[in-house]
């Protein structure tokens, strides 16, 4: 019988849930690896705040996984190893000098979150994705003056169950992608553009945002 402790960062809350884990050999078979990144190891929880100092995107989804000597901070679960690795080098220029890439085993023998989670879930419930963004000019009712989009290019048009069209230009893998780019939009004389994530536009939802 094992035990493990889990928070997931933002909600504060923390589960102790015991467990019997048997691993049958087979399943340990290559095809249904996938790896994740050891971020950092500390012997007290970081402060909530402590990764949005840096310019990372996927450092907005790290992990607090609770062990009986300290806390580890975990990234990803990747079906591809050198995805992982990549990440690793990101993360190496940032100054994490002792982070490292696990696999799924490794990581369920330090502190067997992901097993905790599948026997509750089914599954993994490790973010995989970086969410898309896109900058938002316009939402009418009308359509736009001919001039309405000066100097701007790739320009979208989403029909929401609102009434209105929102157009939008780029689309951006990560927000700090989108709000580099919304400077310029700014600068070009939109200062009421805004970055807004892309995959509620497509299913024509608009409620939640102006």
């Amino acid at each position: 019988m094992r035990r493990a402790e889990v928070r997931v960062l933002g909600t504060g809350e923390d589960r102790e849930i015991p467990e019997e884990i048997s691993i049958p050999g087979y399943l340990r078979g290559p095809h249904a690896l996938r790896y994740s990144v050891i971020v950092i190891r500390v012997d007290e929880p970081l402060p909530p705040d402590y990764f949005s100092r840096f310019s990372m995107d996927e450092l907005r989804y790290v992990r607090e996984l609770k062990m009986k000597d300290g806390y580890i901070y975990t990234l990803g679960s990747y079906a591809e190893k050198p995805r992982a690795i990549r990440t690793l080098g990101e993360l190496f220029r940032l100054g994490f000098a002792e982070a490292v890439v696990v696999d799924q085993h490794e990581l369920e023998e330090m502190v067997l979150d992901a097993l905790v989670h599948e026997s509750l879930l089914g599954r993994p419930t490790m973010i995989t994705e970086i969410p898309w963004y896109t900058i938002q000019i316009y939402a009418l009712k009308n359509t736009p003056h001919e001039n309405a989009f000066r100097g701007l290019d790739n320009i979208m048009v989403f029909h929401g169950n609102d009434g209105f069209s929102r157009y939008t230009t780029g689309k951006y893998q990560g927000y700090l992608k989108a709000r580099e780019a919304l400077e310029m939009i700014h600068k070009k004389g939109y200062p009421e553009a805004f970055v807004r994530l892309l995959e509620p536009l497509y299913r024509g939802r608009n409620d939640d945002l102006p």
